[in-house]
């Protein structure tokens, strides 16, 4: 019988497929696919690693090392996960997603997902408040446009400006691109 492990995209060591954070580093794995062990994991780790460039958004947030009261624990980790590629983006608290553009400042910003031409530059914003998460739709008059794609959750549209508590499997769309919610 195949053993199955999860490989840390970080490190590259073999974890056991039931563990959500790496044995070697503590990068949280709890996403990535199982994957029957061979003799040279590290192998098919180095492969894929080159095969699709990372973007900052794809990076875990560097942890204040100065205050480590900022960081969030594993039972706190928000990620959002694409439902057309299956590409997932760690969040962190204060964080805005986005169209990826050369002028955006969002810490997400989304490309290469049909329907992400929509998707404003700075379209909604991440909250970590009351021991929950929390959406905001962004009113995009801010930023001297108008506001004309809006942000969904579970199919029906978010008041703009208004917080909104998201929970694990919910299904936020940003003017079409779905991307599913997982609090870890």
């Amino acid at each position: 019988m195949a053993e199955f492990v999860r490989i840390c995209p970080r490190c590259g060591s073999d974890n056991p497929e039931y563990e959500n954070t790496c044995q070697q580093c503590d990068y949280f794995i709890g996403m990535e696919t199982p994957v029957a062990k061979t003799s040279d994991s590290a192998i098919v780790f180095e492969e894929a690693s080159k095969s699709e460039p990372k973007l900052e958004s794809d990076l875990e947030p560097v942890v204040d090392t100065v205050n480590p009261s900022s960081a969030m624990t594993s039972q706190t980790a928000l990620y959002l996960e694409s439902v057309a590629t299956g590409r997932k983006f760690a969040v962190e608290d204060q964080w805005i997603i986005g169209q990826q553009h050369d002028t955006n400042t969002a810490q997400i910003q989304l490309a290469q997902i049909e329907g992400v031409n929509f998707v404003h530059r700075q379209h909604c914003q991440f909250f970590y408040q009351q021991n929950q998460w929390w959406v905001k739709s962004i009113d995009q008059k801010q930023h001297g446009r108008d506001f004309t794609n809006p942000t969904f959750l579970n199919q029906k549209p978010l008041t703009l400006e208004q917080q909104t508590v998201l929970h694990n499997g919910d299904i936020l769309a940003l003017a079409g691109v779905a991307l599913m919610v997982r609090i870890i």
